[in-house]
């Protein structure tokens, strides 16, 4: 609700478009679960510098099923594709989560190689 709020704050017209296309017709539409499709999104805004949008998927995709170690291997992943200064700042981000939301869960890797080196 607090989100719908802050949308229709922007304009009456985007809680509509966020509801009806891009969660009624885009989210819903058949294909990959819904957790395979919030993991997505933090790829994509991991490299994006979009903070609150990634911190909002990163706990969509925990809500929908995805382990806390799995978002974490994807977000290991920023510094290998979008280079070190997105790693700092996807870190910054799961620092965020983990000491507001989930204080039992490991700190980010320091170097993206080793993580990414532990996917592989």
């Amino acid at each position: 609700e607090k989100l719908r709020e802050r949308v229709a704050m922007l304009h009456p017209d985007l809680d509509h478009w966020m509801i009806e296309i891009a969660y009624g017709r885009v989210l819903s539409r058949p294909g990959p679960c819904m957790m395979t499709r919030e993991l997505c999104l933090v790829a994509v805004l991991a490299g994006m510098n979009c903070g609150p949008q990634l911190l909002s998927h990163i706990r969509g995709s925990i809500h929908m099923g995805a382990s806390q170690a799995m978002v974490r291997r994807i977000l290991d992943q920023t510094g290998v594709i979008f280079g070190p200064e997105a790693q700092s700042q996807v870190d910054a981000v799961w620092t965020d989560f983990v000491s507001k939301e989930h204080k039992t869960l490991a700190t980010p890797h320091a170097d993206a190689s080793k993580a990414a080196a532990a996917v592989a």
